[in-house]
């Protein structure tokens, strides 16, 4: 969902969006400064464009928002929630992204830690 966000938002394709996720990403708007800029590819011939890092932030916070307020509310509803006494560990693409942790802790009443696993780089 992500991705494709940033790919509607920036109008990039895909796999585009998905390099600049990587490489530009920031859950926190509020953590970039708007004189940030970044180069875009354009879609269909278009030529590449300048965009603020400030403005894929905001994409991307959006988003992390809305899935980390999805998690709370299924969490709650299943009552797990109260059995979560030492907080979530992210794994995954959320858990490779900057700031990541800030914008989960601002959206869930739990410890939120990160945890990029090494297996993959050492034995795949």
């Amino acid at each position: 969902h992500v991705t494709n966000d940033i790919a509607q938002a920036l109008r990039t394709p895909p796999t585009q969006a998905e390099t600049i996720k990587q490489r530009y990403g920031c859950a926190v708007s509020s953590m970039t400064r708007p004189e940030e800029i970044m180069m875009v590819p354009g879609m269909g011939g278009r030529a590449e464009r300048e965009l603020s890092r400030q403005a894929l932030a905001d994409v991307l916070e959006r988003r992390y928002v809305e899935i980390f307020s999805m998690a709370q509310q299924k969490l709650s509803l299943s009552g797990f929630d109260e059995l979560i006494p030492a907080g979530i560990v992210l794994t995954g693409g959320a858990s490779k992204n900057r700031r990541g942790n800030r914008t989960c802790r601002g959206n869930l009443p739990f410890t939120c830690k990160t945890w990029i696993s090494t297996f993959n780089r050492r034995f795949c």
